[in-house]
C-alpha cells in the first residue's frame, strides 16, 4: 500500500510538473516559431492500469491524454508532441516502488527506451510504445472486461447463460487490431 506522500509525489511529478513544464516549453516554442519537439513519458500503466498503483496509473493516463489533446491544439504549429508509453524499464524506480525484480523478461534498458523514443519523437509519432512485448501487451485493453461480481450479467454467467465473447471472437478481434496496427 502506497503512503500519502508517495501518492502526492506521483501527482506532483506526473500531472503538475509535466503540465507546467509543457506550458512553459510550448509558450517559448511558439514565440520563436521554429520547429520544436516535446516528448512526454507516460507508461504502459496508462493503457493497462496496474493493481496497487491506482494513482500512478491514473497520473500516467493523464500524461497520455494531455499529450494527445496538446498535440491536437498544436496541430497547426511547428511543434510536434510525442507521448511514449514504455513498459518495464530497468531503473531504480523498481526499488522506489517497493518492487522486486525476478528476472528481466520483457524489461528494456533505459538506453534502449531512450533511443527508440527519440526516433519516434523525430518521426512525428504521437503515441509510441517501445518494444514488441509492450506493443502486444497493450492490445489487452481492447478485450471485453468481466462484469462486476454483483451485476446482472455476472449472475447470468453463474446461471450458465452466455455473456462474454467466444474465444474465436476474441482471437478474430485481436488479429484485426494487430493488422490495423501493422498497416496503420
Amino acid at each position: 500500500r502506497q503512503q500519502p506522500a508517495q501518492l502526492a509525489g506521483d501527482i506532483a511529478l506526473n500531472i503538475s510538473a509535466l503540465t507546467l513544464l509543457s506550458h512553459a516549453f510550448v509558450t517559448r516554442a511558439l514565440a520563436h516559431g521554429q520547429p520544436a519537439w516535446l516528448l512526454n513519458v507516460a507508461s504502459l500503466a496508462a493503457l493497462l492500469p496496474a493493481p496497487r498503483f491506482a494513482v500512478y496509473s491514473a497520473s500516467k493516463d493523464y500524461v497520455l491524454k494531455f499529450s494527445e489533446v496538446l498535440a491536437h491544439e498544436l496541430r497547426d504549429s511547428a511543434i510536434s508532441v510525442t507521448c511514449v508509453c514504455p513498459g518495464g524499464v530497468i531503473t531504480e524506480f523498481l526499488d522506489h516502488a517497493g518492487q522486486e525484480l525476478k528476472g528481466d523478461l520483457g524489461m528494456m534498458s533505459a538506453e534502449e527506451v531512450a533511443r527508440l523514443s527519440l526516433n519516434a519523437l523525430f518521426a512525428g509519432k504521437l503515441i509510441y510504445i517501445p518494444g514488441l512485448l509492450n506493443k502486444t501487451s497493450s492490445l489487452v485493453r481492447f478485450l471485453p472486461r468481466p462484469p462486476p461480481k454483483n451485476s446482472e450479467p455476472f449472475r447470468a454467467v453463474k446461471e450458465g447463460l452466455r455473456y462474454a465473447w467466444s474465444e474465436s471472437e476474441i482471437l478474430a478481434s485481436l488479429v484485426m487490431i494487430a493488422m490495423c496496427s501493422a498497416f496503420g
